[in-house]
């Protein structure tokens, strides 16, 4: 389509000048929507192509944008609308803000309502469509770059203009039909500007499926607000709307099964989730949806944890061979998710689920959990959930202590403590491994660390007892052995702090000293039977 020697300054007439224009319209058209690349593409040629693309398309853009303004004007004004239209386009592919095409659309507006004054009534149905059609985009311009309150300007203006149109006696079946449609729209996006406020989203959906009842994303969105307020029969109404209008929108049978987990209702939402894979089996999102489904069941019913294992384990490979074939970048939104689900796995393994014998279930554990420290690691440091990692790195000192690795167990604890200074548990264990060493002076200084990270720690207090009893003296043992009786009355608590009381007694030559550590004893087994059964009898009492 190139216009000859003399450029778009030679003298053209309006016919030539309109098949130009088409031809850069639809060039423009061809390039903007050329967005796909290989997966397999690195970020920068996919940046590089994009770029491209983009460059394309403005300037075929710019190219019929020119060939408007050759036009005659009585030409010009019929197509003020394409014109306002290529302009937020041309905006677009050049990232310029909406701001740079706010006095372009909006002179062009103005030119549309002159233009339309001189029609008969008949004749200007088409033109107010366009109106409403270019002030619909305006507010999606906006809406794009978070000016929220200009984009639901216009779109409050976009819907005047349907009803308006709509309300028309001039006006067609044909055309009320898509202005029903255009409603249906302009309102369903007022609702997604208006997140902030639950109670408008849920107006405007409900006036947008008022208008076109068959809009399924409308159900679902409107359903999901509905969850949020627990009004969980009218979401679930909504939710089966949308699968019945659009039985191939894969985002509703996934939101359906989200729906079903929020009511406790697992195993159907594994169903909704599995739909949604029958659909598109690289839906990512519905795959983590069936193994959080069968984590939950298995949290209250033991016997799911074997199928859970499973369950997790068939995912984990059908996830790891998605995320192989994606760009780096593109794997980051789903390295959280996925590491999680490997630390879940390991820690079914841990617990003895699964087949095999017991080293083998703590070597898949730990081979599971070095798997999520990985995926861990690579998210970026800001977004990286220190709190997880030190939970993976804690529960594989544990498989390894398990193994009798004493070694490679301390390793793993302190590893944990690296991420998790204050992490008390992998203080504890840490202690641990020191005394099973035989350095009972280490495990002393990490038992107290702990205690002084959490004073209340039961286990602490009573790994420092334990080592202070054997090694040091009883009678510096007995307030850590009570303080881990009162934090977690058990009968191991109580037996522990007993023996102490009955050792160190027997060890006093003075029968009158032996006496009042007797009454002590005495007041502290009766105050802890009625901690035990949750008495509020005051201490004074005894």
């Amino acid at each position: 389509f190139v216009a000859g020697p003399r450029g778009l300054s030679g003298a053209l007439g309006p016919l030539s000048l309109c098949r130009l224009l088409q031809g850069a319209i639809l060039w423009a058209l061809v390039w903007g929507a050329g967005t796909s690349c290989p997966l397999a593409a690195s970020e920068d040629e996919k940046a590089t192509e994009r770029y491209a693309l983009d460059q394309a398309a403005a300037g075929h853009l710019a190219v019929a944008l020119a060939c408007m303004e050759r036009l005659p004007m009585d030409v010009r004004d019929q197509h003020v609308c394409s014109i306002a239209t290529w302009s937020m386009d041309l905006a677009h592919h050049q990232q310029r803000q909406p701001s740079a095409v706010d006095p372009i659309v909006k002179e062009c507006i103005q030119a549309l309502d002159e233009y339309v004054k001189g029609l008969p009534p008949k004749e200007t149905s088409s033109y107010i469509y366009q109106k409403a059609e270019v002030l619909f985009l305006w507010g999606n311009m906006h809406r794009k770059v978070g000016t929220t309150a200009q984009s639901i300007t216009y779109y409050r203006r976009s819907s005047k203009v349907f009803r308006k149109l709509h309300g028309m006696k001039e006006t067609t079946g044909d055309m009320k039909s898509k202005c029903a449609n255009g409603m249906a729209v302009v309102q369903h996006n007022l609702a997604m500007a208006t997140v902030t406020d639950d109670t408008k989203a849920i107006d405007y959906y409900l006036e947008a499926l008022k208008w076109n009842n068959k809009q399924a994303q409308s159900h679902t969105n409107v359903a999901q607000l509905f969850e949020k307020s627990q009004a969980w029969d009218k979401a679930e109404y909504h939710h089966q709307e949308a699968i019945s209008k659009d039985p191939r929108m894969v985002e509703g049978w996934y939101h359906y099964g989200l729906f079903m987990g929020k009511v406790d209702r697992h195993l159907e939402a594994v169903t909704q989730f599995r739909k949604a894979l029958s659909l598109k089996s690289d839906f990512l999102k519905a795959h983590f949806g069936i193994t959080t489904s069968y984590q939950k069941m298995a949290a209250t019913n033991p016997a799911m944890k074997e199928m859970a294992v499973r369950v997790y384990v068939d995912t984990i490979q059908t996830i790891r061979r998605r995320l192989s074939a994606m760009p780096a970048k593109a794997q980051r939104q789903w390295l959280r998710d996925y590491a999680e689900l490997l630390y879940n796995t390991a820690t079914l393994y841990l617990a003895g689920v699964g087949s095999g014998d017991r080293s083998s279930l703590m070597l898949n554990a730990i081979q599971y959990l070095e798997d999520a420290t990985k995926s861990f690691k690579q998210l970026p440091a800001s977004t990286r959930p220190l709190d997880m990692l030190s939970y993976a790195f804690n529960n594989k000192g544990i498989a390894y202590d398990k193994l009798n690795k004493q070694a490679e167990a301390l390793a793993a604890f302190e590893s944990a403590l690296e991420s998790n200074p204050n992490f008390t548990e992998a203080l504890t264990n840490a202690g641990n491994m020191h005394k099973q060493q035989g350095d009972t002076h280490k495990a002393v200084e990490y038992y107290k660390a702990a205690i002084k990270v959490d004073s209340n720690f039961a286990e602490a207090h009573n790994n420092l007892a334990a080592v202070l009893s054997d090694y040091t003296s009883v009678k510096d043992a007995i307030p850590h052995y009570w303080s881990a009786m009162q934090t977690l009355p058990t009968n191991d608590a109580f037996y522990n702090y007993l023996h102490a009381i009955k050792r160190l007694c027997g060890w006093q030559r003075r029968h009158r000293l032996g006496l009042s550590l007797h009454l002590r004893l005495a007041w502290d087994i009766e105050y802890f039977r009625q901690v035990a059964e949750g008495s509020t009898r005051s201490a004074a009492t005894y």
